[in-house]
This record gives structure tokens, sequence and C-alpha cells, in this order.
């Protein structure tokens, strides 16, 4: 149904939109910084893809192209593990 493939569509952007926030609040941006980046990067590849998929396609084609593939999932990095604070370690003396 082409609803479900709009629906797949949109649930891979929020899903890489989240993903991309996470992974750059973990690197130290601020929140907000990292929420306005995260739309621009998401909505240039939503752009993309769209144009790649459907381009000058009809709109039965299209209709047909949204109903019968998925969405593509974007390759979004894991997010950084958090940073650890490590003691230094202590010279070992041999007796």
């Amino acid at each position: 149904m082409m609803k479900d493939g709009v629906e797949n569509r949109i649930e891979t952007a929020v899903k890489a939109a989240l993903m991309t926030v996470e992974l750059l609040v973990a690197a130290g941006q601020p929140l907000k910084s990292a929420s306005a980046a995260s739309e621009k990067l998401t909505m240039q590849a939503v752009r993309a893809s769209l144009a790649k998929e459907l381009g000058n396609k009809s709109g039965s084609v299209i209709t047909h192209t949204l109903a019968t593939t998925p969405a593509v999932e974007q390759a979004v990095p894991s997010p950084a593990p958090a940073k650890r604070r490590t003691k230094a370690k202590q010279p070992q003396t041999v007796v």
C-alpha cells in the first residue's frame, strides 16, 4: 500500500534525525545546535533520496514505487560511547 511506503520513509527519516542528535550530543555539541544540524542533514538526505528514487517519474510510477519498495535505511553511525574519566595510573615499584 502506498500509505505504508510513505510511513516507512517518514519513520526512517525520524529515526535517522534522532540518532544524529544523540550522536552529536554525545560528541559534546549543545542540544539546540545538534537538533538544528540534524534537521538540516536529515532534510538533505530525504530530498536526495526522493530525487534519486522518484525524480522525473510519472504519478503512477511514483505511486507504484512507494507501494512496493521499502524505505532504504540511512547508514547512521552508532552513538559514540560515553566518555569515561580514568584515574592516572600510579607508577608501580618493583621490590
